[in-house]
């Protein structure tokens, strides 16, 4: 079982091979510069909820990916 660290890398880089780089980027950034758990958790709901990805025409299997990863953060910020 792999953690939320993982996925969260995996989304960066399905992000990347979709064209989504600065998404991308802004994913591994969270992951690698956030000082606490909340505000990591608080970042990447950030980025997943933004605008660049509700107005894209994301695939829909990498929409999938995003909405689980966001349903995820949502439950772990609410804990």
């Amino acid at each position: 079982m792999d953690d939320v660290f993982a996925r969260l890398r995996r989304l960066a880089v399905q992000l990347r091979h979709d064209g989504y780089d600065d998404l991308a980027l802004q994913l591994t950034d969270a992951v690698s510069t956030s000082a606490t758990g909340t505000e990591l958790l608080m970042r990447v709901r950030w980025v997943l909820r933004g605008d660049q990805l509700r107005e894209a025409m994301v695939p829909p299997a990498l929409a999938a990916r995003v909405g689980a990863m966001l349903a995820e953060v949502e439950s772990l910020l609410s804990t």
